[in-house]
């Protein structure tokens, strides 16, 4: 018995860079009151800070697939180590997936295939009605909505001129016939003469 007088109030405190501290039991910061996760804090924000990059990484039991939350001087980044993909969910159900691949899909899982091309980069799907939508809302009229479907030889980084009748784009219509999609209709753009400034 008697009264023990400290200025500094440390809860847990080992000296040592190397010791370590172990928890049997949930750690809770912030309450009394114990949900049953490992660790539980409870409080208006949680910050993870460090001077140069910064990372949390979340593993599956068998530490095989790994999601990824980092910060840098120049960017964040949010994604997976693994060839897995990286899956968005709302509401207790998937809405939004990136695969492995660097294909985006919305409402599906897996890309629909016309056989026109190949794996699509972007597919949105719905068993109900599926649509996409590009709105400008503005008072200045040269500000409007675009849908840019564009061409160039060479690469991104060093474009080169297109030829002479050669397909720029296209839009595709199908209609699947038990068996697979097929075409019914398409709207193409053709280069039609010799390329230039003019």
């Amino acid at each position: 018995s008697g009264t023990v007088t400290y200025t500094n109030r440390w809860g847990i405190y080992q000296e040592g860079a190397s010791d370590k501290n172990y928890f049997a039991a949930n750690v809770l910061i912030g309450s009394t009151t114990d949900g049953g996760q490992k660790l539980q804090v409870t409080g208006s924000s949680v910050r993870f800070q460090n001077a140069g990059t910064f990372e949390l990484d979340l593993f599956n039991s068998t530490a095989s697939n790994t999601l990824r939350l980092s910060a840098t001087a120049t960017g964040g980044l949010i994604g997976t180590l693994q060839n897995i993909p990286l899956v968005f969910v709302s509401n207790g159900s998937e809405k939004m997936r990136l695969t492995s691949g660097g294909n985006l899909l919305v409402g599906t899982t897996s890309a629909s295939t016309t056989g026109v091309y190949g794996t699509p980069q972007i597919s949105v799907e719905s068993d109900a009605f599926a649509s996409s939508q590009i709105m400008s809302h503005n008072n200045t009229s040269g500000n409007f909505s675009i849908l840019g479907i564009g061409k160039s030889r060479g690469t991104g980084a060093a474009p080169t001129i297109v030829a002479d009748g050669e397909v720029v784009g296209a839009i595709y219509f199908f209609g699947y016939d038990g068996a697979s999609y097929r075409p019914t209709s398409a709207i193409t753009s053709i280069v039609n003469g010799t390329p230039g400034t003019a």
